[in-house]
Parts: C-alpha cells; structure tokens; sequence
C-alpha cells in the first residue's frame, strides 16, 4: 500500500493514494496502526508550488504523523 522515497537529507517519506489510505482506515505506513486523522498535519501542495513533488497537474498532500512520520498522499 505505500512505496518510500526519501527527502534530500534522507529521511523516508512514505507514499500512497488518498483512496487507498482512507480505504484501509488510515493506517500507519511502518506499524499498521490506524491513525486518527484529526491528530494528523495535512498541508496540500499544488502544482506550481516549489516544493511541489508531483507528477501532473494534481495536486497533492503531505502528511506528518504524530511520530513524526511523513507521508505524501496523492488525490487520486
């Protein structure tokens, strides 16, 4: 359900889409541990944007954990 890249230091950050994150209760990408999605960051990225990631013209969400875990959550 979830591929790794990594951020330019290194750190992993776990990828998925939106339907399959959502369809599977939103689980944590390493424990499994469903996570409650109003204790979570979500910040949308758009294309355009510097940091943009994406592959299109959709935008996307990147996605901090309370652990500290990062994902990055396509809309599809």
């Amino acid at each position: 359900m979830f591929t790794v890249s990594s951020t330019p230091c290194g750190r992993p950050v776990y990828v998925t889409e939106m339907s399959t994150w959502e369809g599977n209760g939103f689980p944590h990408p390493v424990t499994g541990e469903l996570q409650d999605r109003s204790t979570v960051r979500m910040t949308r990225i758009l294309p355009g944007d510097p940091s943009y990631r994406g592959n299109g013209d959709d935008f996307y969400w990147t996605v901090a954990l309370e652990d500290g875990t990062f994902l990055r959550v396509f809309n599809d």
